[in-house]
């Protein structure tokens, strides 16, 4: 009778275990993500986030541990743009040229490309980059250059975007500072500063702050099961703001993920990273792809959590941003992979997803490829990439994300039994 007992409570505890694949707690994962704060790579922020995504991989059963690596931050202390005594919404530029704690000062004058700017701030309006990369030599990395070459005494930096609001550009590459401070804002306000440069009016530049020389972020590393191949499954975990659209669900499914293949290896082994560093070159990833990543040829598949997943599409319009039901049209699905694509349609063709098959799929997934690993995944952007409102309340929902977990999961089954 006892026997009988204990083994009805056990089918009733298996029946209210959680399901790590459902939309509530995927949803309650990326709220958790946000809370955080601004998840800049090698800050505290990100360093909590490392270390709870840890904790929740040896909940999970796996044995995981914080991988470091060193790199050079910039800590902001106090950041602002103002003109003609206007304070406008603004965040710097990486790698910041600090002012120190008075802002730089100067009258503000359009920038035309061909006039004296000497004692100038300098007003550089440049569409969105692909990437939301300040790419070395693309348009607007030359701008500020010629700008600064031209006497700016600094520059704002208008980063024109449907939202209109101010887009936190990736950094440069290399570690070196920018020439002269450089702030950006948004394209709301792109016709108002227009109109204050025309008049001359004082502007202020401030970014005051400290470089970190000797800080550090972390790869996130777990194993669990055992058998001749491997199965990998990675997300970046940092971003320049709370990125609740851009890093969230990506974030949630591969603890998801984790939660679901520690019930069931599969008779395989899987390694699941969470690599810091993505707005800064990727430097966590290729620290884990050169250093602590298992050979190709043990490979079964690499799995790899982009941006923007799954979140909401948006309209936007005079009237402001106004949601969609859907999921956003910016979100990929890709593989270097020829024979995955079928299995790919198959679970991801009824969320409106076809897996687009190249040598160098797109995001992170582009190092694993040429390398040689046979990866898939997504990678992507949102209506508020690198944006202040990418916030859980406006970008994602539970019936967004359970879809994509679930469809993740069975692609992942599928492909370890081929």
């Amino acid at each position: 009778m006892a026997a009988a007992a204990l083994a009805g409570a056990a089918t009733s505890s298996r029946a209210q275990a959680p399901d790590p694949l459902g939309g509530a707690g995927l949803y309650a994962d990326v709220i958790r993500y946000a809370d955080f704060g601004d998840h800049r790579p090698a800050t505290e922020p990100d360093h909590q986030t490392s270390r709870w995504l840890e904790s929740e991989l040896k909940r999970a059963g796996f044995k995981a541990h914080l991988s470091p690596w060193p790199t050079q931050q910039f800590h902001i202390r106090h950041q602002s743009v103002a003109v003609g005594g206007k304070a406008y919404d603004s965040f710097p530029l990486w790698w910041p040229n600090p002012t120190g704690p008075e802002p730089l000062r100067g009258p503000l004058r359009l920038d035309d490309g061909r006039a004296s700017l000497d004692g100038f701030v300098a007003l550089v309006p440049v569409d969105r980059v692909p990437g939301t990369s300040l790419r070395a030599g693309g348009e607007p990395a030359c701008r500020i250059v010629d700008a600064a070459g031209r006497g700016a005494l600094g520059v704002i930096l208008v980063t024109r975007d449907p939202a209109d609001e101010v887009v936190a550009l990736n950094a440069m590459a290399g570690l070196s500072r920018l020439p002269v401070p450089v702030q950006c804002v948004g394209g709301r306000d792109e016709a108002a500063l227009h109109a204050q440069a025309l008049q001359g009016d004082a502007a202020e530049v401030l970014i005051d702050g400290v470089y970190d020389y000797a800080a550090r972020g972390y790869e996130v590393i777990g194993e669990i099961g055992q058998g001749p191949e491997t199965v990998v499954v990675s997300t970046p975990s940092s971003g320049w703001l709370a990125c609740a659209g851009e890093r969230g669900p990506g974030v949630a499914i591969w603890l998801a993920l984790a939660r679901w293949a520690a019930a069931n290896p599969r008779g395989h082994r899987w390694v699941f990273v969470a690599s810091s560093g993505h707005e800064m070159e990727s430097i966590g990833i290729r620290h884990f792809v050169a250093l602590a990543a298992p050979p190709a040829k043990q490979v079964k598949t690499w799995l790899h959590l982009g941006a923007g997943i799954a979140t909401y599409a948006y309209d936007f319009g005079p009237g402001g941003p106004v949601r969609r039901p859907e999921a956003s049209p910016a979100r990929r699905l890709m593989t270097n992979t020829q024979a995955l694509a079928p299995r790919l349609a198959r679970h991801f063709a009824p969320l409106g997803l076809r897996a687009l098959v190249g040598d160098e799929p797109g995001g992170e997934m582009i190092l694993m490829a040429r390398q040689g690993y046979p990866v898939w995944g997504f990678a992507g952007g949102s209506a508020f990439h690198h944006m202040r409102s990418d916030t859980p309340e406006r970008i994602t929902g539970p019936e967004l994300l359970e879809p994509v977990a679930r469809a993740t999961a069975a692609a992942l089954e599928e492909i370890l039994v081929a």
